[in-house]
């Protein structure tokens, strides 16, 4: 039997016990990770960067292609 290291662990998010594999705290409020281990927060809300950018930290814009 083989052994893997995971990167994932258990973080608190509003005083709940989460785990980083499948949730994301984002400002206190948890989310599902859309993007895997790529997803980032933007304000309260996940979101996949490879789709979206974050403007001021508030809303999300779609990303398009040859742009």
């Amino acid at each position: 039997m083989q052994l893997t290291q995971s990167f994932w662990f258990e973080v608190t998010c509003e005083g709940r016990v989460i785990k980083s594999e499948g949730k994301i705290c984002c400002d206190d409020t948890i989310n599902d990770r859309v993007a895997g281990p790529y997803t980032q927060c933007c304000g309260n809300i996940s979101y996949d960067p490879s789709q979206y950018t974050c403007c001021e930290g508030t809303s999300l814009q779609e990303l398009v292609a040859g742009y």
